[in-house]
């Protein structure tokens, strides 16, 4: 049975998992066409799309659309016999209301407003990517980290490392010698990953600007 991986969220690795699951959790919308997954003979991650005709899945059901709600029947103002309607006056225009003076002063506050929330969030978010592109380069490696292990514990030598997440990726030698990855921009921490446990990990004594 063919034990497949997969990074959920971009920067966790979960698995191994059967074929089967992974299809199901596809088609339950947890995993997506375009998450990356991994198996014991693949050189590097790639996008689930690639494998879908390996798992035996042919197309991925769409999600049905959402209509949107219906409009509230229109009332006609229709005159009943014998009443006669009568049209007020259309009021005299006069000068900007207590109302229209508020949502002036209220768009010139959120001027600076908007800079403010701005200048909080863009950092927010750039941190954001980075933690992404580690975490990517950390679960590239760990898989690679596995494969090496179980290649030279039945005698063979491993395999390249991959440069999907990594821009950099040592070649695994023996046990003994840990490997490391550097993440593709804008990662910044090394991937260190000990053979002997195949375990990873980001190197916490690097600081990211």
């Amino acid at each position: 049975m063919t034990e497949w991986y997969y990074a959920a969220g971009g920067t966790e690795q979960v698995g191994p998992v059967p074929a089967e699951r992974l299809v199901e959790l596809l088609r339950a919308g947890t995993i997506t066409p375009d998450t990356l997954v991994w198996r014991t003979g693949l050189d590097s991650w790639q996008p689930l799309q690639r494998s879908l005709e390996e798992l035996g899945v042919h197309a991925v059901p769409p999600l049905p659309p959402t209509l949107p709600p219906a409009p509230p029947p229109m009332q006609a103002n229709v005159p009943q016999p014998g009443i006669v309607v009568h049209h007020a006056p259309a009021p005299k225009p006069r000068g900007m209301s207590g109302c229209l003076i508020a949502v002036i002063v209220a768009a010139v506050l959120a001027v600076p407003m908007i800079a403010i929330l701005a200048a909080i969030a863009l950092p927010a978010y750039n941190s954001y990517r980075v933690r992404s592109a580690e975490g990517a380069c950390l679960a590239e490696m760990k898989a690679y980290a596995n494969s090496a292990v179980a290649a030279m514990n039945h005698g063979e030598s491993p395999a390249a490392p991959p440069h999907g997440a990594c821009s950099e990726a040592d070649a695994a030698v023996d046990m003994q010698t840990p490997i490391t990855g550097v993440p593709k921009a804008p990662g910044k921490k090394t991937i260190t990953c000990e053979m002997q446990t195949a375990t990873c990990s980001i190197d916490a004594s690097e600081n990211t600007p």
